[in-house]
């Protein structure tokens, strides 16, 4: 059995505003990339050596040119993800980063950011990878 320690990893970032709404990435449809066209938490590969937490801060300032601390980011958990993309597991570290203005989100990578309200019925609602819709159900579940 392979080691989950061994698997590649990526950090992903669920999105809180000052408004109380989540903040999702509308992907590209670009055929080229993982899950194009749909929903999901911001996340990125990391690279080798690359702790969990920086990945999660890169990939937001890379994708909303967002600038955050390490404190600034709260750990959910880590799960195993099935990647239909990059055909095998990959190991998902998620974190939540809280009290976002949306004014200072700017993407640059992505169709938009789309807000929604914090509940499951908004949630259920999009067209949304199994993975990015485990750990926002998740996420409400536990509540902050």
């Amino acid at each position: 059995m392979k080691k989950t320690n061994k698997l590649p990893k990526f950090s992903a970032v669920i999105i809180v505003t000052d408004r109380n709404q989540l903040a999702l990435q509308k992907r590209d449809s670009k055929p080229n990339i993982a899950n194009p066209g749909k929903v999901t938490v911001f996340a990125g590969a990391a690279d080798k050596r690359e702790r969990p937490i920086d990945c999660a801060r890169r990939e937001i300032k890379e994708e909303l040119g967002l600038p955050i601390k390490r404190a600034d980011l709260r750990f959910l958990g880590k799960w195993i993800s099935n990647s239909i993309f990059w055909k095998k597991k990959l190991q998902g570290y998620v974190y939540v980063l809280n009290n976002i203005d949306p004014n200072n989100l700017k993407l640059s990578e992505g169709e938009k950011i789309i807000y929604i309200k914090k509940n499951k019925m908004e949630l259920v609602k999009l067209d949304m990878p199994d993975f990015s819709k485990k750990v926002l159900l998740k996420y409400l579940e536990k509540g902050d």
